[in-house]
């Protein structure tokens, strides 16, 4: 984080904490209850915003060397992402050309010289070319430069890599982050830390329920009474719209009490805050003291109400003596309880009670404007993009354009 963004929010949070007060946006925001279950909308959402948008598929440190690989899936689409000898990184569709099989199977490796299809042994190079075909006589009519993986947009940038499910799509990070959000990702060094834990979920709700969570300072004292809710304070935070697609979204630990006195331009705010950064469409970064947590959520490539959620999480570096393994352990356990056995709990029930159809909508409120952001912006691409909705309003009345002068 900058330090021009520390001190400003520093000085916000001293402001609401006296005040009793919040960033508020200026209105309600109603969010129609079938967004949450309809098998049509979701995939809609899928086909106009996930396989159009950048995804993070992983972290640079998952591929660190030439010939490293990590394979991953955006919304069912089998992906594959491969460090080159240039030090670039290429994502493919890991779907064999021959009879669409997929290439690799396992999570990853490292250092491979070649991918061989487990179905007919058809083989590529790292970079994608077509290697070899067995009995390949038997193909005497094809142009082999033509048959090899099926290259995907791709991006590095922050140790983070994003790929996107459509190729030919235009992909540019630095220009979708935009320079102030690029600036304070920089200021963190992300590409400098490494993978030391990673965990996938496949969760019984939509995905929209779980990233809701993540946006929600709201509810940091009544769904973690015992966890994290005495050690943070509930209903004050700051939020950034810092573009279309990117937010800023700071929550303060109780600690912040303990320097309230002091200069805003002088105080160590970093150790009182937690930052969230809000890459969307689905990626949330959590900024800890030690460590980073990269959250990525997905729909379910085919049922509205589920969803996969990886969590990512990573440190400077792998842990090197026994107190540096108790941090890891400690934080990781409290992470995973917190969201597993406490947001993740409501979140089922949230699903259920929605499901059923007796409550239309539901309502957000301006001191929920985290998910007025997010709800905003999905609802300006589904409404924008190829076959949208007949009415232009639907299905929420504000976009990215607008929330951003209602904040109060």
């Amino acid at each position: 984080m900058q330090r021009k963004v520390q001190v400003d929010v520093a000085r916000r949070f001293f402001q609401y904490l006296e005040g009793r007060t919040t960033d508020y946006a200026r209105a309600e925001m109603p969010i129609p209850a079938y967004t949450y279950f309809d098998e049509k909308y979701a995939m809609r959402e899928r086909n106009l915003i996930f396989k159009r948008r950048p995804i993070v598929v992983a972290h640079s440190s998952e591929v660190r060397e030439p010939g490293d690989y990590v394979t991953s899936d955006i919304v069912g689409s089998p992906v594959l992402v491969v460090r080159q000898e240039d030090g670039r990184v290429k994502a493919f569709s890991n779907v064999c050309r021959h009879r669409g099989a997929k290439v690799v199977t396992e999570e990853g490796g490292c250092g491979a010289t070649r991918f061989k299809c487990p179905y007919h042994a058809w083989s590529y190079n790292p970079d994608g070319s077509l290697r070899g075909i067995p009995f390949e006589e038997g193909f005497d009519n094809i142009d082999r430069d033509e048959y090899g993986l099926t290259e995907l947009p791709c991006d590095e940038r922050h140790g983070l890599i994003w790929a996107i499910a459509t190729p030919g799509e235009e992909l540019d990070i630095e220009g979708q982050l935009g320079e102030e959000m690029d600036l304070d990702l920089q200021a963190f060094e992300l590409d400098q830390y490494k993978l030391v834990r990673k965990a996938v979920f496949d969760e019984p709700m939509n995905w929209k329920v779980a990233a809701d969570g993540f946006l929600d300072p709201y509810h940091l004292q009544f769904v973690h009474p015992k966890t994290v809710g005495p050690f943070f304070n509930t209903n004050v935070y700051t939020l950034d719209v810092l573009g279309p697609d990117v937010a800023r979204l700071v929550v303060s630990r109780k600690s912040i009490h303990d320097v309230r006195d002091q200069d805003p331009e002088e105080v160590e705010i970093l150790p009182h805050i937690i930052s969230n950064y809000i890459l969307l469409p689905n990626t949330f970064v959590a900024v800890e003291p030690k460590h980073f947590e990269v959250w990525t959520i997905s729909p379910h490539p085919s049922e509205a109400g589920r969803c996969k959620i990886t969590l990512r999480f990573l440190l400077r570096n792998e842990p090197q003596n026994e107190e540096e393994e108790r941090y890891l352990e400690k934080n990781w356990k409290l992470l995973l309880m917190t969201v597993k056995d406490e947001d993740w709990v409501v979140g089922r029930t949230l699903q259920e009670g929605l499901g059923h159809g007796l409550v239309e909508e539901t309502i957000c409120g301006r001191n929920e404007a985290p998910i007025q952001f997010l709800h905003g912006n999905l609802a300006a691409a589904m409404n924008g993009g190829e076959g949208a909705m007949e009415d232009a309003d639907a299905p929420y009345p504000r976009t990215y354009g607008n929330l951003v002068g209602d904040l109060a």
